[in-house]
């Protein structure tokens, strides 16, 4: 059941994502001569090799249209210890291979990547494997003699979404070298990654990017005896792991605009959000049929400004089969904002996903206020170009 249940939220990941249409990416904009006139997207400012960003809408008709991008990666980086013996002392590449097809009890299909490295200045062998074209894993094993313990570095990225090869590497160089697995108290050589997590009862350290964040890894009482996250006695410095996870893994930039004799004002600012959020999205993937949906919608603090209202708020998107119980709902943040020019009305709307549980696991994966602030700030509202906020 705990396999089926993986592999249903990679399959619900792809069915969201992979599979809407997608507009094919727009030429180009220049950038803004003047700030003045009607927003342009500068798709410069978003469209690159380190980005997955995708037109995913473009409708435009005479009076009214609306374009939405998203970006959507996915990934996900285990840390598992567990006692060194004489059963297991003797690692090699044929041994972490035999890790790979057995430890989640998934059948991966190696790709030929494979070799030997040092971690922490023990001796090091990876193994890469893809599992069914949804996820491209690499496993990392190493022997701490110190605190007489194996390591493994588990290693991962969605492919079907299109998740850029950087984040696994992210993951198997900065993050695994990173690990303190015999004396947490120690810093690694490591510049690129901003924030370190001690588990000092656990005797390990380990050092994660700004937006990231790591929790133990324990799954519900009836999980799979012998596979990682059942620990009914709870982690101990022998055996365990945590799970290390990205908090701005899903983000969207709407522009909607309409024709409009109305004043800008709250109730236009609501009326504009409810037929964003009434939206509801069909989904095909051979004879299942999907249906996703907003709810919980609440909307605070909305502002006048000079030229323009805003507003913050959060809402859920629910994932069903039709006729069927909801198989996923995820958690959102926005903020949009609400002006005119002649007699246009426009609003932007931008949002990030803030999970607080993966695999009905509690994770508290919110972005942080400074966070959100600097996707806002930083990234979408740079990407419209003639627009009131400043």
């Amino acid at each position: 059941m705990k396999t089926k249940r993986i592999l249903s939220v990679f399959i619900i990941a792809v069915l969201v994502c992979g599979y809407l249409p997608r507009c094919k990416t727009l030429s180009k904009q220049s950038e803004c001569i003047n700030n003045s006139g009607a927003p342009v997207i500068l798709y410069s400012k978003l469209f690159n090799d380190k980005s997955n960003w995708k037109v995913i809408k473009k409708d435009s008709l005479a009076n009214s249209g609306h374009i939405k991008i998203k970006d959507e990666i996915w990934l996900m980086h285990f840390l598992h210890w567990w006692s060194l013996d004489e059963k297991n002392s003797d690692i090699s590449i044929e041994y972490t291979k035999k890790l790979l097809e057995n430890l989640w009890g998934m059948q991966y299909s190696l790709n030929g990547i494979e070799g030997e490295t040092k971690i922490n200045g023990h001796q090091a062998y990876y193994v890469e494997g893809v599992l069914r074209n949804f996820v491209k894993t690499r496993f990392i094993v190493w022997n701490c003699p110190e605190s007489k313990r194996q390591f493994l570095s588990d290693c991962n990225i969605n492919i079907a979404l299109k998740t850029p090869d950087e984040f696994l590497n992210l993951q198997t160089t900065d993050i695994t070298n990173s690990v303190c697995c015999h004396n947490s108290n120690n810093k690694p050589d490591n510049t690129k990654l901003e924030q370190r997590i001690n588990y000092e009862d656990m005797n390990i350290s380990i050092n994660l990017p700004e937006n990231w964040r790591s929790e133990y890894y324990i799954v519900n009482p009836n999980s799979i005896k012998n596979r990682p996250g059942y620990y009914q006695n709870g982690i101990t410095k022998q055996r365990g792991a945590v799970w290390n996870l990205l908090t701005d893994s899903k983000k969207e930039i709407n522009l909607i605009w309409q024709k409009s004799n109305n004043r800008l004002s709250e109730k236009y600012m609501n009326i504009a959000l409810n037929k964003l959020f009434n939206d509801t999205l069909t989904i095909m993937n051979d004879t299942l049929k999907y249906i996703s949906f907003y709810t919980n919608i609440s909307s605070q603090n909305i502002t006048f400004k000079n030229d323009f209202i805003e507003s913050t708020g959060n809402f859920d998107i629910v994932v069903k089969l039709v006729g069927r119980a909801p198989v996923d709902t995820s958690h959102y943040l926005y903020k949009a904002f609400l002006w005119k020019y002649e007699e246009t009305e426009y609003l932007l709307v931008a949002t990030m996903v803030a999970y607080n549980n993966i695999w009905d696991i509690s994770f508290d994966l919110a972005p942080t206020e400074n966070q959100f602030n600097g996707f806002i700030n930083d990234v979408v509202l740079k990407s419209i170009c003639n627009h009131p906020m400043k």
